[in-house]
């Protein structure tokens, strides 16, 4: 060999079905990873290193030189994993956002319309079942 060598080894993972994922992934299962490996080569010069073996009393020298093995390996990929830290604060996040939504919904049509007076009676009205039942008060908390 006149070179050096630069082996490359890339590998890929991922665990990402090829459909919906919603249903796939869940704190129970998570689905296995899948690996593909991509082994290149390629000569390099960056790879040598030439020595020389000299005596000043004698007239000639030795030269070597040596060629060397460079190995890349490179990772990538994507591992979806069910996380309840993020789905606990997403839910109560949503949770959060629609009291907020409703007591800014209850805020303008009490306090801001003109016809609050009217959107109050109807909205702590009594209504009956149509089977009979008793009479059920809706209420809501503003």
């Amino acid at each position: 060999r006149k070179r050096g060598l630069t082996l490359v080894v890339r590998i890929v993972y991922n665990n990402m079905p090829k459909r919906f994922l919603g249903l796939q992934i869940h704190p129970w299962h998570t689905p296995k990873p899948h690996y593909t490996y991509r082994i290149s080569t390629g000569s390099s010069y960056d790879f040598q290193k030439t020595r020389t073996f000299d005596d000043p009393k004698v007239d000639n020298r030795t030269i070597r030189t040596y060629n060397g093995v460079r190995l890349v390996v490179s990772q990538e990929g994507n591992i979806a994993s069910f996380d309840k830290a993020a789905f606990l604060v997403t839910c109560t996040s949503a949770l959060g956002l629609l009291a907020v939504a409703n007591f800014v919904t209850d805020f303008i049509m009490l306090r801001c319309l003109e016809k609050a007076n009217e959107y109050h009676e109807h909205k702590h009205e009594q209504v009956s079942d149509q089977k009979g039942y008793k009479g059920v008060t809706v209420t809501s908390s503003s």
